[in-house]
């Protein structure tokens, strides 16, 4: 299960909402609305991979961990970063205990 299938529609950005189609929108600010979701969508998944092989190297520990495995020369895109807003797990949220315990059964599997 992935972390788009948790999401609610109403709890997303604006940019992954479906647009509703207008007479007055141009085709270009829809096809960049799409890229953009698209864009969102590639970033969640690749989040999602990047943590669950972060936890798999965790456990591994640092003897057989390779050298400067986690070092990435490059910044975060825009649609990565709201990929880890909409992703991250906060401390006063009732959930985040559960949503922890189902990451990490996931992990293990």
């Amino acid at each position: 299960m992935t972390y788009l299938s948790n999401i609610s529609p109403l709890s997303l950005p604006v940019c992954m909402r479906k647009a509703k189609s207008d007479s007055d929108s141009d085709s270009s600010s829809e096809s960049e609305e799409e890229k953009e979701r698209k864009d969102l969508k590639e970033a969640l998944k690749k989040l999602e991979k990047e943590k669950l092989e972060g936890h798999q190297k965790y456990l591994e520990g640092d003897r057989k961990r390779k050298y400067n495995t986690t070092y990435e020369d490059k910044p975060m895109t825009e649609a990565e970063q709201e990929a880890y807003r909409l992703t991250a797990i906060h401390s006063a949220d009732p959930m985040a205990a559960y949503m922890q315990e189902k990451f990490e059964k996931k992990a293990r599997k």
